[in-house]
């Protein structure tokens, strides 16, 4: 028993002992007031030392606190927890006795840790959502490589490479002799105006250089040399022409073949990048639907797990609770009830002793090693002597098994209750 008046210090305990397991504070405010706190906490399997900057668990102490801390929560378990289960003030006891049944049932699923489920739920289903994007993604990006790979040919022509290497060698030779004949060409049609010029003056009778009388038969063979030099020069021209002609049409359907086998690799370039695509595609989304199945299947577990985890929690809970109040049930529907009757039902001082059965209950679940005392505070106010006398009697057979440490500020009471007194005054011990 821990009794003082309202700001004597009765929170504090409290306080400290959340300070320091957890170097937190349950008001939401720092756990320190002053840079030189220690706080030392002993209790069967666990000691415990803190201050702002270092903390020693069972003697031993970490470079950091936060190391020592993982170790210190897996014999203490986590804050919320501990703030749920080992620690209840009037105020969550009304809470919970002035709820609705829905309320109600949402303070026990909070209570008993349930809406880590909710917060599981929702983080799948997100899942969920992002998966399937990935999958409808990997399925478009599937279909448009198909249809690209449905709109390239199916064969590719063949090219002969050799064949088009010899004809551009044998056009290039041709074209250099018709090059080299155009040029003979000229040469040539020179000499003939000039022999043509000469054969005019022989046909006059006359010599070109010194016009003198030339004899026909003279005449007629420098008239058939010139005529017979040009015809074979013409013919050698016809003949080039038409070799160029030739190779020049072979070039060009070797080239269009060419370009016709380079769009073919193109396309061939084209259809392995899309296979290549489509694969990756498919591959992507038989993985995410594989995992759309998980998470699918992970999402019926919780929606069906949920409700069986809370059957199962509540028949632990009444257990425990029916312990310390013989006779309370919670059903499925999750109305407290007290033999026949329902805690709607019941008085005010009736419905605080179900409260405590319950809230006590609770006091037994989690996972620490070491769960501490119990800490009340304010569970008499508002209850007449009898109620005062069954919530004792409540509290003193919960004391055989628990250690209990209640506050008040009622200091006449304290006085008539039984347990270990300790009365506060300003922060301080006054009497024990």
């Amino acid at each position: 028993m821990v009794s003082g008046l309202n700001g004597s210090g009765k929170s504090s305990l409290v306080e400290a002992y959340a300070a320091a397991h957890w170097g937190r504070s349950l008001r939401g405010a720092s756990a320190w007031r002053t840079e030189d706190c220690r706080i030392t906490v002993a209790q069967p399997g666990l000691s415990v030392e803190r201050t702002p900057t270092s903390l020693t668990v069972n003697g031993e102490t970490a470079l950091t606190p936060a190391k020592t801390q993982q170790r210190l929560a897996s014999i203490v378990g986590d804050f919320a927890t501990w703030q749920r289960t080992r620690v209840f003030d009037a105020d969550l006891t009304a809470r919970f006795g002035a709820s609705a049944d829905g309320d109600r049932k949402k303070l026990l699923e909070q209570l008993l840790g349930l809406e880590k489920l909710d917060a599981g739920l929702r983080r799948v289903r997100e899942d969920i959502r992002e998966a399937e994007r990935l999958h409808a993604a990997a399925e478009r990006s599937q279909s448009l490589a198909e249809a690209g790979l449905a709109e390239q040919p199916t064969r590719s022509p063949t090219f002969d490479a050799a064949a088009l290497a010899r004809s551009e060698e044998l056009l290039q030779e041709a074209e250099h002799r018709a090059s080299e004949m155009a040029k003979e060409g000229g040469r040539l049609a020179e000499q003939r105006r000039s022999a043509q010029a000469a054969v005019d003056l022989f046909h006059r009778g006359h010599c070109p250089t010194c016009e003198q009388s030339v004899p026909l038969d003279r005449w007629l063979r420098v008239r058939d040399a010139a005529m017979l030099a040009l015809n074979e020069h013409a013919s050698e021209q016809r003949q080039a022409a038409a070799d160029v002609s030739a190779l020049l049409a072979d070039v060009r359907k070797l080239r269009a073949q060419r370009a016709e086998a380079e769009r073919a690799a193109q396309a061939a370039a084209r259809c392995a990048e899309l296979t290549e695509r489509r694969e990756k595609a498919e591959a992507e989304r038989v993985a995410h639907a594989a995992t759309l199945r998980r998470l699918r299947a992970i999402e019926a577990f919780i929606v069906d797990a949920r409700p069986k985890l809370l059957a199962q929690s509540l028949a632990v809970l009444e257990s425990a609770a029916s312990a310390w109040l013989p006779g309370l049930s919670i059903g499925e529907d999750m109305v407290v009830r007290h033999g026949r009757r329902t805690y709607k039902e019941l008085n005010e001082g009736h419905r605080r002793l179900c409260d405590m059965a319950v809230l006590l209950g609770l006091s037994g679940m989690g996972d620490a090693k070491v769960k501490g005392p119990i800490w009340l505070e304010g569970v008499f106010y508002g209850l007449d002597v009898k109620r005062t006398d069954l919530v004792l009697s409540l509290l003193e057979n919960v004391a055989q098994r628990e250690l209990i440490i209640l506050t008040t500020c009622d200091l006449e009471m304290a006085e008539i209750l039984p347990g270990y007194k300790i009365r506060l005054v300003d922060g301080a011990v006054s009497d024990v």
